[in-house]
């Protein structure tokens, strides 16, 4: 930092306090590049030769990335602490630091010149309310949002190249692992093959994910998880209905390798941009589909036989016909009982309380052909000769 820039601090600014704002952008940076968090602490000592008492560090983003998608604690608190007129100047390694999207570029550079704050890294001092030192920041942080861009393309670039050859290594689910060569192979410990073949063989005596998981507890059963980011730590316990279900569905276990199963949904959240990943796509519609990639556990036969059952035993959100409870409405036999007269599906509303059900085909008035589930004579006025019985029936069955 030269001296001729000492000469945009004036006494009002050495009045206020100073900001050292340091962070990195992900955890295994945090992790591993322990000299960068040096270097940016070394601003404090800069702060205290340029005349300021007790620089205060913020150091809240410490592993949070500055694409403009992540929530910043540390960035909103130095935003906060500039508009009540407390801070004379923050300190910053380089313009990446403070931010890599034009949003937050903005927001910073319009308070910090309203307010009269100044900005330092190691090249100068900036006093956003010159014209010329707005501008040299500007493409500072231009060329930091675009270095990042950049970046990104490049990494997105050579990892779907890869992918399309089947070569790009991921962390893979149980029983498959990456021999010395880098190629997909089945797990060599032979406990963790027969438990994931057993998980295969079990699904096909359940109507179920649910009936399954219940097995395994009900057994005593025990099946490999992986667990940890980055690291492949597998531990052996009851396998939740999520786990079970992942793993059903996904089509590496029927020698297929796919690239790309789930889109990057964008939202505009309370005036956030959000990025959420969205639901797993079909094999077929993957960036990348290559089958025969592999040995597998079962065949593409096999596994869209599972998928067309997993379909039918989910949540039927439009009344379709498939074998899954209601959703949106609390209801008695939801997705199985039927009209006793037509054989049609009995729809739901929600009416608390009590839930009401209504024929397949309502009349035209507003209530329709309703039944309240409180009426003594429910059963009969829909042609079941006993709802009691097969309700015994069903809650004696564990797997129900």
């Amino acid at each position: 930092m030269t001296t001729p820039d000492n000469y945009r601090i004036k006494p009002q600014h050495r009045e206020r306090s100073a900001l050292v704002y340091i962070r990195q952008s992900s955890p295994g940076q945090v992790r591993e590049n322990i000299e960068s968090a040096y270097v940016q602490l070394g601003l404090r000592k800069v702060a205290i030769e340029l005349g300021w008492q007790d620089p205060k560090v913020i150091r809240d983003d410490m592993g949070i990335s500055a694409g403009g998608f992540a929530d910043r604690p540390g960035f909103q608190k130095m935003l906060t602490e500039i508009t009540m007129r407390s801070v004379g100047i923050i300190f910053a390694v380089e313009a990446s630091r403070l931010s890599r999207n034009s949003r937050d570029w903005a927001q910073l550079f319009e308070l910090c010149g309203f307010f009269d704050t100044l900005v330092g890294d190691l090249d100068q001092i900036y006093d956003l309310s010159v014209p010329n030192d707005r501008l040299v920041l500007g493409i500072k942080g231009t060329i930091a949002e675009m270095e990042l861009s950049v970046i990104k393309n490049r990494l997105r670039t050579g990892a779907e190249s890869k992918a399309a050859r089947g070569e790009l290594k991921f962390l893979l689910p149980p029983g498959y692992s990456h021999d010395p060569s880098g190629r997909m192979v089945l797990d060599p410990d032979i406990r963790i093959r027969e438990a994931v073949q057993n998980m295969f063989d079990q699904f096909d005596r359940f109507t179920s994910v649910r009936q399954l998981s219940l097995w395994y507890g009900d057994t005593r059963t025990l099946f490999p998880v992986i667990r940890g980011r980055g690291t492949r730590i597998v531990s052996w316990e009851f396998p939740p209905a999520s786990t079970l279900y992942r793993l059903l569905e996904h089509p590496i276990y029927a020698g297929v390798y796919v690239y790309g199963r789930r889109n990057i949904q964008v939202k505009y959240i309370e005036g956030r941009i959000v990025k959420r990943l969205g639901a797993a796509l079909p094999p077929e519609q993957c960036r990348v589909f290559i089958r025969d990639h592999h040995v597998g556990y079962i065949t593409w036969e096999r596994y869209q036989a599972n998928q067309a059952r997993l379909a039918e035993a989910g949540p039927r959100w439009k009344m379709q016909e498939n074998k899954g409870a209601v959703r949106k409405g609390v209801a008695l036999l939801a997705g199985i009982l039927r009209c006793g007269h037509c054989g049609g599906l009995e729809a739901s509303r929600i009416t608390q309380p009590p839930p009401r059900w209504f024929p397949p085909e309502p009349r035209n008035d507003d209530e329709g052909d309703a039944r309240n589930l409180g009426d003594a004579h429910f059963g009969e006025s829909l042609g079941v000769r006993s709802l009691h019985s097969p309700l015994r029936r069903a809650s004696a069955g564990r797997y129900a």
